[in-house]
């Protein structure tokens, strides 16, 4: 409970709730664990060899997957979830809001390294 009135309170900035959310989660048990499927994900997903062979950092990947092209279909797809994602909250107010972005960010990535989703 204090962590999440934490956060709401704004004492846990934006760009430490991935890390947060990875250190309180079962996502991760281990850094090096993390690093081990961030691997796997990446040689099985449609990054180019030559980038994947050369990304270091999770935030690296991450970056690289969000830069591949989607489809129109994929894109558009994930523009109709996320607006439908928390309608009434005020992170998810437009598709330019922070939640939103997020979000669209995450579904790209996952959608890269598995079209199957």
């Amino acid at each position: 409970r204090w962590l999440r009135e934490a956060v709401d309170k704004g004492h846990v900035t934006r760009r430490d709730r991935p890390l947060l959310w990875l250190v309180t989660s079962s996502a991760s048990h281990s850094a090096g664990r993390l690093r081990q499927e961030m691997e796997r994900l990446v040689q099985t997903s449609r990054l180019p060899r030559s980038v994947s062979s050369s990304l270091g950092s999770v935030k690296e990947i991450f970056d690289a997957l969000n830069a591949v092209e989607l489809t129109e279909d994929q894109q558009r797809e994930i523009d109709r979830d996320v607006g439908r994602t928390f309608p009434a909250h005020p992170e998810f107010s437009g598709p330019t809001s922070p939640g939103c972005v997020a979000v669209v960010q995450i579904l790209h990535a996952i959608d890269v390294i598995s079209a199957d989703v």
